[in-house]
């Protein structure tokens, strides 16, 4: 294991089994699944955090209401507002259980190769 690089190694002089070689894949995917969803956490809560600081949800909604449109134009941006904001706080909390769940994994496969994180 190197950083939150973790790979299966194994020395033989012989080929090695299928299931081993199946095992390898698995190790490198779940590594590469691990840094990515890492990575893109940080990201995600950068543009939540902009999202919702450079604006508050009342100054979005003032905004929204205050602009000068059609009715009909009118209920379907209050509507997309309402969905939109719906869809961010969703996000931050699938996020946070995302980010919950890849370090777990990265500390058993730590612990499975007995590392310490």
């Amino acid at each position: 294991m190197n950083g939150f690089n973790f790979s299966l190694l194994a020395q033989t002089d012989t080929e090695l089994p299928d299931i081993l070689k199946q095992s390898q894949e698995i190790i490198k995917k779940l590594s590469q699944a691990t840094k990515l969803l890492i990575s893109n956490q940080t990201r995600l809560g950068e543009i939540v955090f902009t999202v919702l600081h450079s604006q508050s949800k009342s100054e979005m909604i003032t905004v929204i209401k205050g602009a000068n449109t059609t009715h009909l134009d009118q209920v379907r941006l209050e509507g997309n507002l309402e969905e939109n904001l719906k869809t961010i706080d969703k996000v931050r909390q699938l996020s946070k259980e995302y980010e919950e769940d890849a370090y777990k994994i990265l500390k058993e496969v730590a612990e499975t190769a007995g590392a310490d994180i």
